[in-house]
């Protein structure tokens, strides 16, 4: 996966360090640790941790492990759209090498999903939208102009006020 994006030092091989919990790249010059500053660039930052997560939900799913077969990204391309970029995350205006880049990642997770057979989800929340057919055939909501993850009609305007329990949605009490 890693060799698909393609990222730094990943054409030697690449793994998962159990014992440093970290990602490890093989190199003609050694071992290249992520936690120690040896893998940098925010491609390969968000990439590395990108195909860690999706070879463990392949290990589960392939060894039939007691894993929940979801995982949840919240802004993949955010080392795209660092805090002082002026494009307020869209990415029509990112270069052509970061809007590539983050298709890159969005195609991964995409083709990740296929490949499992419906044994795998991914929500991603972003900023990212693409025109792909593949790309837009997987959006499920878009959050603009007052729509949300968690409507306003489920809190009260008071910031200690709590919903009440019937308002998480149909079924939710139904436990």
């Amino acid at each position: 996966m890693a060799q698909s994006l393609p990222l730094e030092h990943s054409d030697h091989g690449v793994r998962i360090d159990p014992y440093r919990l970290t990602v490890v790249a093989d190199t003609l010059h050694g071992p290249a640790y992520m936690d120690g500053g040896a893998i940098g660039s925010g491609m390969s930052w968000v990439g590395y941790h990108l195909t860690a997560y999706l070879a463990l939900q392949e290990y589960f799913i392939e060894m039939n492990r007691p894993v929940p077969r979801f995982i949840v990204f919240d802004q993949p391309s955010q080392a795209f759209f660092p805090r002082d970029r002026t494009t307020g995350g869209d990415v029509a205006k990112l270069s052509d090498t970061d809007r590539d880049n983050t298709r890159k990642l969005y195609k991964l997770m995409y083709n990740a999903v296929a490949q499992s057979e419906g044994r795998l989800q991914i929500i991603a929340f972003d900023h990212a939208d693409f025109s792909d057919p593949w790309f837009q055939e997987s959006i499920i909501e878009l959050w603009y102009d007052g729509t949300a993850l968690i409507p306003r009609e489920w809190y009260a305007t008071a910031p200690d006020a709590q919903p009440p329990l019937s308002a998480a949605g149909p079924g939710a009490n139904d436990a």
